[in-house]
């Protein structure tokens, strides 16, 4: 189909009240189910409510406009969340680097040598393509010098990996922790570390996530090993963002 017959209107078939029911029905339907309504909503675009005649014609043409519509949408989503299958051993890579992480703050790093020592059967120029692959991903960050690097995880990582890896969603943990932070009235990290039960390396992703709903004054610089903050204070602001993240996630109570 060109063009301008994309963009032309399609002719309505006339009147069929049997019909008619069924689509009501159907766009009842599409209502309740997850993404149903963006389909409704293109159907109410492009397909008049009364249809009989040259019934086949219109189904074809309806057809075909659609699947231009869902193409249109695809793209749509690739330009604005792109994703990637990674494989091989880049994802080996990643896998164990996010296993071997022992407290979540990105700071486990690793030269080529330690690499190699992690991967005995694999070569050094694959192991560094491995690398190239992830870094360009913006999965892994680097410090470069004269004659070698050394990399870790990006702090972003995690809340990508952790759910097929670890077996957390590191986004539902800080809701979690936002939850605690409001019940408890602290911001207090290593107390909210405590009342969660978890390990060091599921908390700090998550409690990472909660830092930008603070200003940067209210965030605690304390130099320490421990967390990516002391913990932050807690103002009036702030507890009205920490409810609405938690009513946003369905939790609030």
């Amino acid at each position: 189909m060109t063009d301008q017959d994309d963009q032309s209107p399609l002719a309505p078939p006339s009147q069929h009240q049997a019909r008619d029911l069924t689509r009501t029905i159907a766009e009842s339907l599409a209502e309740i189910v997850p993404g149903g309504g963006i389909v409704t909503g293109l159907l109410r675009e492009v397909v008049p409510s009364k249809t009989d005649q040259s019934r086949e014609d219109w189904e074809s043409a309806i057809t075909e406009r659609s699947n231009q519509h869902g193409e249109r949408l695809d793209r749509h989503e690739d330009v604005l969340a792109p994703s990637e299958t990674i494989t091989g051993l880049p994802a080996q890579l990643l896998v164990r680097l996010a296993q071997e992480c022992p407290d979540g703050l990105s700071m486990q790093d690793y030269d080529l040598d330690a690499l190699s020592a992690l991967f005995p059967d694999e070569d050094r120029q694959s192991i560094k393509d491995a690398v190239s692959d992830l870094k360009a991903l913006g999965l892994l960050k680097s410090w470069d010098f004269i004659g070698g690097w050394r990399i870790a995880l990006a702090e972003d990582t995690y809340e990508q990996v952790d759910p097929q890896v670890m077996g957390w969603d590191t986004k539902a943990d800080a809701v979690e922790i936002a939850r605690l932070m409001l019940a408890e009235n602290t911001g207090h990290a290593p107390e909210l570390h405590e009342k969660t039960g978890w390990s060091k390396r599921r908390f700090n992703p998550a409690f990472r996530l909660l830092l930008p709903l603070f200003p940067e004054g209210r965030i605690r610089q304390v130099i320490q090993p421990d967390y990516p903050s002391l913990g932050v204070v807690l103002a009036d602001d702030d507890r009205a963002k920490l409810r609405r993240l938690v009513a946003k996630a369905g939790g609030a109570r």
